[in-house]
């Protein structure tokens, strides 16, 4: 991992809104190369190829928010299409506008085949611009399996992202007792406090986290 950073604030994403809508609306150039590639894609990976082949530098377009082809096709879990492009030079390693990486989006949206393509083509855990910590984004996605690899591929399982949260924080608040377990497993602190004062315990109280608190319980 990456030095301390300072993480901005922000809303909580569980769920980003699908890459088929965003593609509508109001577009620059850039956005209009973006879209035919991707919704190549959607209709065919034949045709999403056709449509690169016609536009080959589309690969590393940007919209207005800063995604690539990439990012859409991440997000809606095309991983014969996101292979794909990586296959033909695909930056993995890009952040949107709203501090989203493919890395975060498929951690986020639980999508485990796809956290493996892109862990297993480098893509790194923290990029400049990058909203939450990815660990924090793999517990919210609630796929421990995710949460394993990103922690075998070396996230701070202590790290403090908004509100001084930890990722224990996150998996008590919705009672994941699976990762909780797994994050204590791996060395996290349920000492560590967020805003407000509150520790893990504190956490699984206020939200009524049964089975959290039987876990934690166990560690007073």
């Amino acid at each position: 991992m990456q030095g301390r950073r300072n993480f901005r604030g922000g809303s909580r994403v569980h769920r980003r809104p699908t890459s088929r809508r965003r593609c509508e609306g109001n577009r620059n150039m850039d956005d209009e190369r973006v879209v035919k590639v991707v919704k190549g894609f959607f209709s065919s990976l034949h045709e999403g190829l056709a449509a690169l082949a016609i536009d080959p530098s589309a690969i590393h377009a940007r919209t207005s928010l800063g995604e690539t082809p990439l990012h859409f096709l991440c997000v809606e879990n095309q991983i014969d299409a996101v292979q794909a492009l990586i296959q033909r030079g695909a930056d993995v390693n890009t952040v949107n506008e709203v501090g989203s990486t493919p890395l975060s989006d498929a951690c986020s949206l639980a999508y485990l085949d796809l956290v493996r393509l892109l862990l297993a083509s480098d893509a790194v855990l923290w990029l400049d611009g990058q909203h939450d910590p990815t660990l924090h984004q793999a517990v919210r996605g609630g796929d421990v399996e995710i949460v394993r690899l990103i922690l075998d591929a070396g996230a701070n399982v202590n790290e403090l992202a908004d509100l001084s949260e930890a990722p224990l924080h996150l998996a008590v608040e919705d009672d994941k007792v699976e990762i909780a377990e797994l994050l204590l497993a791996r060395g996290a602190d349920p000492a560590l406090k967020r805003i407000f004062d509150e520790s893990a315990l504190d956490v699984a109280l206020l939200h009524g986290s049964e089975r959290c608190l039987a876990l934690l319980s166990t560690r007073h």
